[in-house]
Protein backbone atom coordinates (compact mmCIF):
# COMPACT_ATOMS: atom_id res chain seq x y z
CA UNK A 1 0.00 0.00 0.00
CA UNK A 2 1.16 3.68 -0.42
CA UNK A 3 0.82 5.71 2.60
CA UNK A 4 1.69 9.52 2.31
CA UNK A 5 2.56 10.45 5.84
CA UNK A 6 1.44 14.12 6.67
CA UNK A 7 3.01 15.27 9.63
CA UNK A 8 2.90 18.77 11.41
CA UNK A 9 6.39 18.30 12.25
CA UNK A 10 9.23 16.03 11.89
CA UNK A 11 12.99 14.84 13.12
CA UNK A 12 15.31 16.64 11.18
CA UNK A 13 18.96 17.26 11.36
CA UNK A 14 18.68 20.43 13.84
CA UNK A 15 16.23 18.89 16.23
CA UNK A 16 16.43 14.44 15.28
CA UNK A 17 14.54 14.16 18.86
CA UNK A 18 11.48 15.99 17.87
CA UNK A 19 8.21 13.87 17.05
CA UNK A 20 10.10 10.74 16.82
CA UNK A 21 7.30 8.50 17.13
CA UNK A 22 5.88 9.47 13.53
CA UNK A 23 9.60 8.60 11.75
CA UNK A 24 9.17 5.56 14.35
CA UNK A 25 5.95 4.75 12.72
CA UNK A 26 6.90 5.48 9.60
CA UNK A 27 10.09 2.94 9.43
CA UNK A 28 7.55 0.59 11.00
CA UNK A 29 5.07 0.49 7.91
CA UNK A 30 8.07 0.33 5.83
CA UNK A 31 9.36 -2.30 7.80
CA UNK A 32 6.10 -4.39 7.23
CA UNK A 33 6.29 -3.69 3.74
CA UNK A 34 4.35 -0.48 2.57
CA UNK A 35 5.55 2.39 0.36
CA UNK A 36 6.23 5.15 2.24
CA UNK A 37 6.62 8.71 1.28
CA UNK A 38 7.26 11.39 3.93
CA UNK A 39 5.60 15.24 2.84
CA UNK A 40 7.86 17.44 5.28
CA UNK A 41 6.89 21.19 5.77
CA UNK A 42 10.02 21.98 7.97
CA UNK A 43 8.09 24.80 9.70
CA UNK A 44 11.52 27.06 10.85
CA UNK A 45 11.40 29.02 14.40
CA UNK A 46 10.78 32.93 13.94
CA UNK A 47 14.18 33.83 14.41
CA UNK A 48 14.76 32.71 10.98
CA UNK A 49 11.93 35.13 9.78
CA UNK A 50 14.44 38.00 8.05
CA UNK A 51 16.80 35.08 6.94
CA UNK A 52 16.65 33.41 3.41
CA UNK A 53 14.83 30.46 2.93
CA UNK A 54 15.42 27.77 0.31
CA UNK A 55 11.61 28.01 -1.15
CA UNK A 56 12.35 24.75 -3.49
CA UNK A 57 11.37 21.38 -2.88
CA UNK A 58 13.70 18.61 -1.92
CA UNK A 59 13.75 14.99 -2.26
CA UNK A 60 15.60 13.03 0.15
CA UNK A 61 16.04 9.80 0.36
CA UNK A 62 16.16 8.07 3.99
CA UNK A 63 16.67 4.58 3.16
CA UNK A 64 13.30 3.55 4.58
CA UNK A 65 10.89 6.28 3.05
CA UNK A 66 11.24 9.09 0.20
CA UNK A 67 10.36 12.46 1.74
CA UNK A 68 9.66 15.77 -0.20
CA UNK A 69 10.92 18.62 2.51
CA UNK A 70 10.06 22.37 1.71
CA UNK A 71 11.01 25.22 4.14
CA UNK A 72 7.93 27.43 5.76
CA UNK A 73 8.73 30.53 7.91
CA UNK A 74 6.75 31.23 10.65
CA UNK A 75 5.16 34.54 12.22
CA UNK A 76 2.95 35.31 15.08
CA UNK A 77 1.66 32.17 15.19
CA UNK A 78 0.11 32.89 18.37
CA UNK A 79 -1.30 35.75 17.42
CA UNK A 80 -2.13 35.39 13.97
CA UNK A 81 -2.53 31.38 13.71
CA UNK A 82 -4.41 31.62 10.21
CA UNK A 83 -1.71 32.67 8.47
CA UNK A 84 0.61 29.89 9.14
CA UNK A 85 -2.64 27.79 9.02
CA UNK A 86 -3.21 28.77 4.78
CA UNK A 87 0.89 28.54 4.06
CA UNK A 88 0.79 25.10 5.72
CA UNK A 89 -1.82 24.08 3.55
CA UNK A 90 -0.45 25.38 0.91
CA UNK A 91 2.88 23.99 0.84
CA UNK A 92 1.49 20.88 1.39
CA UNK A 93 -0.27 20.61 -2.26
CA UNK A 94 2.61 21.45 -3.62
CA UNK A 95 4.36 18.40 -1.76
CA UNK A 96 1.36 16.12 -2.73
CA UNK A 97 1.37 17.15 -5.98
CA UNK A 98 5.08 16.86 -6.56
CA UNK A 99 5.04 13.21 -5.13
CA UNK A 100 2.24 11.75 -6.43
CA UNK A 101 4.00 12.91 -10.07
CA UNK A 102 6.77 11.00 -9.47
CA UNK A 103 5.48 8.06 -6.52
CA UNK A 104 1.88 7.83 -7.98
CA UNK A 105 -0.81 8.92 -5.91
CA UNK A 106 -1.24 7.43 -3.09
CA UNK A 107 -3.98 4.82 -1.23
CA UNK A 108 -4.23 6.79 1.78
CA UNK A 109 -3.20 10.17 3.31
CA UNK A 110 -1.46 9.76 7.07
CA UNK A 111 -1.39 13.03 8.87
CA UNK A 112 -0.38 13.55 12.50
CA UNK A 113 -1.60 16.24 14.52
CA UNK A 114 -4.90 18.43 13.37
CA UNK A 115 -3.06 21.70 13.61
CA UNK A 116 -2.14 22.20 10.95
CA UNK A 117 -1.66 18.34 9.10
CA UNK A 118 -5.04 17.02 9.76
CA UNK A 119 -6.74 20.27 8.59
CA UNK A 120 -4.42 20.39 5.37
CA UNK A 121 -4.98 16.40 5.20
CA UNK A 122 -9.11 17.58 4.86
CA UNK A 123 -8.50 19.58 1.76
CA UNK A 124 -6.34 16.83 -0.19
CA UNK A 125 -8.25 14.13 0.54
CA UNK A 126 -11.41 15.68 -1.06
CA UNK A 127 -9.56 17.71 -3.84
CA UNK A 128 -7.81 14.70 -5.00
CA UNK A 129 -10.17 11.60 -3.73
CA UNK A 130 -7.52 9.91 -1.58
CA UNK A 131 -8.79 8.76 2.39
CA UNK A 132 -7.54 10.52 4.83
CA UNK A 133 -6.88 8.98 8.36
CA UNK A 134 -5.32 11.33 11.09
CA UNK A 135 -3.76 10.52 14.88
CA UNK A 136 -3.92 13.22 17.48
CA UNK A 137 -1.11 13.42 19.88
CA UNK A 138 -1.49 17.10 21.14
CA UNK A 139 -1.42 17.02 24.68
CA UNK A 140 -3.03 20.76 24.34
CA UNK A 141 -6.48 19.44 23.59
CA UNK A 142 -6.44 17.43 27.62
CA UNK A 143 -6.42 21.29 29.02
CA UNK A 144 -10.22 22.86 29.85
CA UNK A 145 -9.91 25.80 27.35
CA UNK A 146 -7.50 25.15 24.10
CA UNK A 147 -7.36 27.66 21.67
CA UNK A 148 -10.26 28.29 19.45
CA UNK A 149 -8.39 27.53 15.93
CA UNK A 150 -6.60 24.43 17.42
CA UNK A 151 -10.47 23.38 18.11
CA UNK A 152 -11.42 24.55 14.41
CA UNK A 153 -8.76 22.27 13.11
CA UNK A 154 -9.60 19.38 15.08
CA UNK A 155 -13.26 19.45 14.50
CA UNK A 156 -12.66 19.60 10.69
CA UNK A 157 -10.28 16.88 10.68
CA UNK A 158 -12.25 14.75 13.22
CA UNK A 159 -15.26 15.06 10.28
CA UNK A 160 -13.65 14.30 7.28
CA UNK A 161 -11.03 11.75 8.36
CA UNK A 162 -11.82 8.20 7.60
CA UNK A 163 -10.61 7.23 11.04
CA UNK A 164 -9.51 9.48 13.46
CA UNK A 165 -7.04 7.83 15.91
CA UNK A 166 -6.20 9.25 19.31
CA UNK A 167 -2.92 8.66 21.15
CA UNK A 168 -4.68 7.67 24.70
CA UNK A 169 -7.33 7.35 26.34
CA UNK A 170 -7.61 10.40 28.11
CA UNK A 171 -7.03 12.24 25.04
CA UNK A 172 -10.03 10.58 23.20
CA UNK A 173 -12.42 10.98 26.55
CA UNK A 174 -11.09 14.81 26.33
CA UNK A 175 -12.33 15.17 22.97
CA UNK A 176 -15.31 13.31 23.11
CA UNK A 177 -16.48 15.50 26.31
CA UNK A 178 -15.56 18.89 24.48
CA UNK A 179 -17.21 17.77 21.03
CA UNK A 180 -19.27 15.12 21.29
CA UNK A 181 -18.11 13.35 17.96
CA UNK A 182 -20.32 11.65 15.58
CA UNK A 183 -18.05 9.32 14.53
CA UNK A 184 -16.06 6.65 17.18
CA UNK A 185 -12.50 7.56 18.05
CA UNK A 186 -10.00 5.08 18.21
CA UNK A 187 -7.00 4.95 20.32
CA UNK A 188 -3.75 3.95 18.96
CA UNK A 189 -0.73 4.36 21.04
CA UNK A 190 2.67 5.41 20.00
CA UNK A 191 4.95 2.77 19.32
CA UNK A 192 8.62 2.13 20.62
CA UNK A 193 11.44 1.50 18.17
CA UNK A 194 13.03 -1.92 18.03
CA UNK A 195 16.04 -0.71 18.87
CA UNK A 196 15.37 -0.50 22.23
CA UNK A 197 16.03 -3.46 23.73
CA UNK A 198 16.36 -4.81 27.05
CA UNK A 199 19.85 -4.11 28.54
CA UNK A 200 21.48 -5.01 31.57
CA UNK A 201 22.69 -2.76 34.06
CA UNK A 202 26.57 -1.25 33.49
CA UNK A 203 28.74 -1.72 36.21
CA UNK A 204 29.50 2.08 37.01
CA UNK A 205 30.70 4.61 40.06
CA UNK A 206 27.51 6.43 42.18
CA UNK A 207 23.98 6.75 41.12
CA UNK A 208 23.01 8.06 37.82
CA UNK A 209 19.36 9.32 37.26
CA UNK A 210 18.57 10.61 33.74
CA UNK A 211 15.87 12.90 32.29
CA UNK A 212 15.28 13.19 28.56
CA UNK A 213 12.76 15.70 27.70
CA UNK A 214 12.37 19.35 25.92
CA UNK A 215 13.68 21.93 28.65
CA UNK A 216 9.92 23.98 28.18
CA UNK A 217 7.58 24.53 30.89
CA UNK A 218 4.74 21.52 30.63
CA UNK A 219 7.99 19.20 31.11
CA UNK A 220 8.56 21.26 35.08
CA UNK A 221 12.62 20.75 35.54
CA UNK A 222 12.01 23.50 37.93
CA UNK A 223 10.77 20.53 40.43
CA UNK A 224 13.17 17.79 39.43
CA UNK A 225 15.80 19.93 40.35
CA UNK A 226 14.94 21.33 43.01
CA UNK A 227 13.69 17.58 44.12
CA UNK A 228 17.16 16.00 43.26
CA UNK A 229 19.30 19.11 45.31
CA UNK A 230 16.83 18.12 48.53
CA UNK A 231 17.20 14.57 48.00
CA UNK A 232 20.80 14.47 48.15
CA UNK A 233 24.00 15.93 49.62
CA UNK A 234 26.35 17.95 47.75
CA UNK A 235 29.29 15.32 48.70
CA UNK A 236 26.99 12.04 47.71
CA UNK A 237 28.01 10.24 44.46
CA UNK A 238 24.88 11.02 42.55
CA UNK A 239 24.13 12.66 39.41
CA UNK A 240 21.04 14.18 37.53
CA UNK A 241 22.04 13.79 32.84
CA UNK A 242 19.57 16.09 31.93
CA UNK A 243 19.41 15.84 27.73
CA UNK A 244 17.65 18.17 25.65
CA UNK A 245 17.34 21.75 24.57
CA UNK A 246 14.82 24.32 24.81
CA UNK A 247 13.48 27.76 26.41
CA UNK A 248 14.16 27.14 29.70
CA UNK A 249 17.59 26.34 29.40
CA UNK A 250 19.06 29.55 30.74
CA UNK A 251 16.73 29.48 33.54
CA UNK A 252 17.17 25.79 34.77
CA UNK A 253 21.11 26.34 34.32
CA UNK A 254 21.02 29.58 36.64
CA UNK A 255 19.13 27.39 39.14
CA UNK A 256 21.89 24.65 39.22
CA UNK A 257 24.47 27.37 39.10
CA UNK A 258 22.61 29.02 42.22
CA UNK A 259 23.12 25.97 44.13
CA UNK A 260 26.29 24.82 43.70
CA UNK A 261 25.55 21.45 42.11
CA UNK A 262 27.17 22.14 38.51
CA UNK A 263 29.26 18.92 39.53
CA UNK A 264 26.25 16.64 40.46
CA UNK A 265 23.54 18.16 37.51
CA UNK A 266 24.25 17.70 34.19
CA UNK A 267 22.72 19.66 30.79
CA UNK A 268 23.70 17.56 28.22
CA UNK A 269 21.84 19.06 25.36
CA UNK A 270 19.96 17.87 22.33
CA UNK A 271 20.83 13.82 21.88
CA UNK A 272 21.02 11.77 18.63
CA UNK A 273 18.93 8.65 18.94
CA UNK A 274 21.84 6.65 19.52
CA UNK A 275 23.08 9.38 22.34
CA UNK A 276 19.42 8.74 23.72
CA UNK A 277 19.89 5.11 23.85
CA UNK A 278 23.27 5.26 25.34
CA UNK A 279 21.85 7.89 28.50
CA UNK A 280 19.02 4.75 29.18
CA UNK A 281 21.97 2.20 28.92
CA UNK A 282 23.91 4.34 31.72
CA UNK A 283 21.61 5.11 34.02
CA UNK A 284 20.19 3.63 36.86
CA UNK A 285 16.63 5.29 36.78
CA UNK A 286 15.05 7.95 34.48
CA UNK A 287 13.35 10.68 35.96
CA UNK A 288 11.00 13.36 34.69
CA UNK A 289 8.06 15.85 35.95
CA UNK A 290 5.96 16.86 33.23
CA UNK A 291 2.64 18.07 33.96
CA UNK A 292 0.65 16.70 30.62
CA UNK A 293 2.05 13.61 28.82
CA UNK A 294 -0.52 12.04 26.23
CA UNK A 295 1.58 9.06 26.17
CA UNK A 296 4.75 9.84 27.36
CA UNK A 297 7.30 8.23 25.27
CA UNK A 298 10.87 8.88 26.94
CA UNK A 299 9.36 6.92 29.60
CA UNK A 300 8.81 3.90 27.76
CA UNK A 301 12.09 3.68 25.70
CA UNK A 302 13.43 4.14 29.37
CA UNK A 303 11.20 1.51 30.40
CA UNK A 304 11.81 -1.30 27.49
CA UNK A 305 15.38 -1.01 27.97
CA UNK A 306 14.99 -1.74 31.79
CA UNK A 307 15.17 0.75 33.74
CA UNK A 308 13.12 1.93 36.39
CA UNK A 309 11.34 5.29 35.92
CA UNK A 310 9.94 8.33 38.40
CA UNK A 311 7.13 10.11 36.61
CA UNK A 312 4.52 12.14 37.99
CA UNK A 313 0.27 11.05 37.96
CA UNK A 314 0.35 12.83 33.95
CA UNK A 315 -2.26 11.32 31.73
CA UNK A 316 0.25 9.06 29.64
CA UNK A 317 0.17 6.39 32.14
CA UNK A 318 -3.78 6.24 32.71
CA UNK A 319 -6.62 2.86 32.07
CA UNK A 320 -4.19 0.02 33.51
CA UNK A 321 -0.89 1.09 31.37
CA UNK A 322 1.11 1.60 35.14
CA UNK A 323 2.74 -0.83 36.74
CA UNK A 324 4.22 -0.68 40.53
CA UNK A 325 6.84 -2.68 39.06
CA UNK A 326 8.19 0.13 37.01
CA UNK A 327 9.36 2.48 39.99
CA UNK A 328 7.11 5.58 41.27
CA UNK A 329 3.97 7.74 40.57
CA UNK A 330 3.58 11.30 42.51
CA UNK A 331 1.88 13.62 42.56
CA UNK A 332 2.93 16.60 40.14
CA UNK A 333 4.77 19.40 40.94
CA UNK A 334 5.24 17.54 44.60
CA UNK A 335 8.82 18.56 44.93
CA UNK A 336 8.43 16.95 48.86
CA UNK A 337 7.41 13.24 47.43
CA UNK A 338 9.24 13.68 43.81
CA UNK A 339 12.50 13.89 46.39
CA UNK A 340 11.01 11.17 48.39
CA UNK A 341 11.19 8.44 45.10
CA UNK A 342 14.10 9.75 44.10
CA UNK A 343 15.69 8.92 47.74
CA UNK A 344 13.39 5.65 47.94
CA UNK A 345 14.63 4.34 44.28
CA UNK A 346 18.09 5.02 45.02
CA UNK A 347 17.71 2.84 48.30
CA UNK A 348 15.98 -0.01 47.58
CA UNK A 349 17.73 -0.51 43.54
CA UNK A 350 17.80 -4.44 44.62
CA UNK A 351 13.64 -4.49 44.66
CA UNK A 352 13.43 -3.87 40.75
CA UNK A 353 13.80 -6.12 37.95
CA UNK A 354 14.50 -4.73 34.51
CA UNK A 355 13.93 -7.44 32.67
CA UNK A 356 10.72 -7.57 34.07
CA UNK A 357 10.26 -3.66 33.68
CA UNK A 358 10.36 -4.40 29.71
CA UNK A 359 8.46 -7.15 29.03
CA UNK A 360 5.56 -5.49 30.90
CA UNK A 361 6.34 -2.48 28.56
CA UNK A 362 6.12 -4.61 25.58
CA UNK A 363 3.09 -5.78 25.76
CA UNK A 364 1.68 -2.70 25.67
CA UNK A 365 3.48 -0.63 22.97
CA UNK A 366 5.61 -2.80 21.33
CA UNK A 367 6.53 -1.75 17.34
CA UNK A 368 4.91 -5.09 15.84
CA UNK A 369 1.38 -4.72 17.88
CA UNK A 370 1.22 -1.30 17.40
CA UNK A 371 2.18 -1.62 13.32
CA UNK A 372 -0.48 -3.87 12.59
CA UNK A 373 -3.09 -1.97 14.45
CA UNK A 374 -2.88 0.71 12.72
CA UNK A 375 -2.05 -0.80 9.05
CA UNK A 376 -5.38 -2.38 9.95
CA UNK A 377 -6.78 0.79 10.34
CA UNK A 378 -5.37 2.21 7.21
CA UNK A 379 -6.31 -0.54 4.56
CA UNK A 380 -10.01 -0.24 6.25
CA UNK A 381 -10.17 3.04 5.26
CA UNK A 382 -9.19 2.67 1.78
CA UNK A 383 -11.27 -0.18 1.24
CA UNK A 384 -14.44 1.83 3.07
CA UNK A 385 -13.51 4.77 0.76
CA UNK A 386 -13.80 2.91 -2.80
CA UNK A 387 -17.34 1.76 -1.52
Amino acid sequence: MKIFFLPTSYPDARHPQKTIFIYEQAKQLARMGHEITVLHINRLPSSKLLTASDKSIRRMDDGFAIRYVVEQKTFAERQIPYLSKNQFVKNAERLFQRAAEERSKPDVIYAHFSQWAGYAGTILSEKYGVPLVTLEHFSQLIDDHPPTVLMDCVKQTMEKSQYFLCVSEKLKESLIKKMNPAKELLVVPNMIDPSFIYQPLKPHEGFVFSSIGRLVAVKDYPTLISAFISAFSPSENVTLRIGGSGEEYRKLSDMVRSAGREHQIVFLGGLTREQTIDEYINCDCFALASIHETFGIVYREALVTGRPIITTDHEGFEYGQWHDEYGYRVPKKNIKALAKAMRQIKDNYFLFDGRLISELCLRDCSADIIGARIEEILIKAKGEFLE
